[in-house]
């Protein structure tokens, strides 16, 4: 399928003709949907440079008694 470059605007105006309302209950608008790809960007830098990184786990003494 090929990729098509839509607008904040026409993003924002297809889901509100669809009905479909934020989580607080508004219409969208530029910003929300400028908001909402903004966290999707940070969110996928943040599971790419952290959660996926791998770590040395050493326990060196584990105790669990009372």
């Amino acid at each position: 399928q090929k990729e098509r470059n839509l607008s904040l605007k026409s993003i924002a105006d297809k889901l509100n003709t669809f009905g479909i309302k934020t989580h607080r209950g508004k219409s969208f608008s530029n910003g929300s949907i400028h908001s909402i790809l903004k966290r999707k960007k940070e969110r996928d830098k943040h599971i790419k440079e952290v959660r996926k990184k791998k770590f040395i786990t050493i326990i060196r003494k584990l105790d669990i008694s009372n």
